[in-house]
């Protein structure tokens, strides 16, 4: 059985079908970011885990777990939200495979509650806005990938 969300094997699982699914970030642009995924505590979750995601083009060319001594200046930006609200959010994928309006990034992280966006530079933080309809395809994937690993 796949290691689920929050796990290294989960996240080279995402960049592995982002790499099928190419044709959903072509007709977006250009996406050429590095962002982070950090799972606060909460659930099952007792440390905070962080991820990298690395896109050039229109495919993600990385996926790893990094240490909590990592330079924080390789990602432009971080997404950081409890366990809980990252589960809701990719437990809440519709029939049609788009996360739902009310746990779409966008809306967890309007007011940094209950995701919280970080950043070392504004322009680090630009790159989110810049990007916001591809990040939400990377989540709405990991929504599908979730749902196939079941409860």
């Amino acid at each position: 059985m796949p290691k689920p969300f929050p796990s290294e094997e989960f996240f080279s699982r995402l960049r592995a079908r982002i790499a099928t699914e190419s044709a959903r970030f072509a007709k977006l642009g250009f996406f050429d970011v590095t962002f982070g995924v950090r799972v606060s505590p909460g659930g099952p979750i007792e440390q905070p885990r962080l991820f990298l995601l690395r896109f050039e083009a229109h495919s993600c060319v990385e996926a790893r777990e990094l240490s909590a001594a990592s330079d924080p200046c390789l990602l432009d930006f971080v997404l950081e939200a409890p366990y809980p609200v990252w589960q809701a959010m990719l437990a809440s994928l519709t029939s049609r495979g788009e996360i739902d309006p009310a746990h779409s990034i966008n809306t967890l992280s309007h007011n940094d509650h209950p995701m919280r966006v970080s950043a070392t530079d504004p322009l680090g933080h630009d790159k989110l806005f810049r990007y916001s309809e591809s990040v939400q395809q990377v989540f709405n994937i990991a929504g599908e990938l979730a749902a196939a690993d079941g409860p």
